[in-house]
This record gives C-alpha cells, sequence and structure tokens, in this order.
C-alpha cells in the first residue's frame, strides 16, 4: 500500500500520511447481487442483498420504506401528543402561578388600604385636638 501526503496542511503534522483509496474502480457496471446497508434501526447492521433483475428486492426496500414512514407518523403523532399535554401543564401551572399572586398581591393591597384608613383616622383626629382651642 502505497501512502501519500494529505495537503500542505498536513506537513505540520510530521511523517503523517493518507493511504490511497484500495476500492476497485467502479466499471458503471452493477454486479448481479449488491449488498447494501438497511437504515431501519429494527435490521440495523443486517445485510440486505438486492439482485439486478428481481423486483422483490425493490418491493421488499419500498415496504421497509413506507414502514419506516408509517413508524415515523405515528412518532409525530405521539410527539404532538405529548406537546399538547406539555403545553396544556404548562398554562395550568401559569394559571395557578398567576392566581397565587394576585391572591397575594390582593392581600398586600387589602392590608395597605386598612392600615392607610387607620393612619386617616389617626390625623383626623390629631387635626381635631389641633384645632380646638
Amino acid at each position: 500500500m502505497e501512502l501519500t501526503p494529505l495537503s500542505s496542511e498536513a506537513e505540520a503534522i510530521p511523517n503523517f500520511k493518507v493511504p490511497k483509496s484500495t476500492l476497485p474502480p467502479d466499471d458503471g457496471k452493477r454486479q448481479n447481487k449488491d449488498v447494501e446497508r438497511i437504515s431501519d434501526p429494527a435490521t440495523m447492521g443486517h445485510f440486505a442483498f438486492q439482485s439486478e433483475t428481481g423486483n422483490t428486492s425493490k418491493d421488499t426496500l419500498n415496504n421497509r420504506a413506507q414502514q419506516l414512514i408509517d413508524k415515523l407518523n405515528e412518532k409525530r403523532k405521539k410527539d404532538a401528543t405529548l406537546l399538547a399535554e406539555f403545553k396544556k401543564s404548562l398554562e395550568d401551572q401559569a394559571a395557578s402561578a398567576y392566581s397565587t399572586v394576585e391572591q397575594g398581591m390582593v392581600q398586600m393591597i387589602d392590608k395597605q388600604e386598612e392600615e392607610l384608613h387607620r393612619f386617616r383616622n389617626a390625623l383626623g383626629m390629631l387635626y381635631s385636638d389641633v384645632r380646638e382651642p
């Protein structure tokens, strides 16, 4: 196997070499059986053999692709349901927090009004005492 330098940037790393491709040249013809990876998580790591002339492989791939699409659609529906439930939960929590804050503010305003009323009464008495000869 012959090694060649990667590029001028690789020259910064001493003795760094990249192996030349060992793949056979592509002559444009498909062999009778090609090995293809299947991207379905259920069959990950397994190989499927596809015949150049057989429709069964196309049908199998189409079926698997449709199954993947169906699974994705099911997962999207579940995700949409989960998001809707999460949104409802957040809305309920926000409403509850708002209600708690509102009650606290109403109580604080009531307390301040009560103190203001007492102050006004005390000021009225003081004014009455100052005015009396």
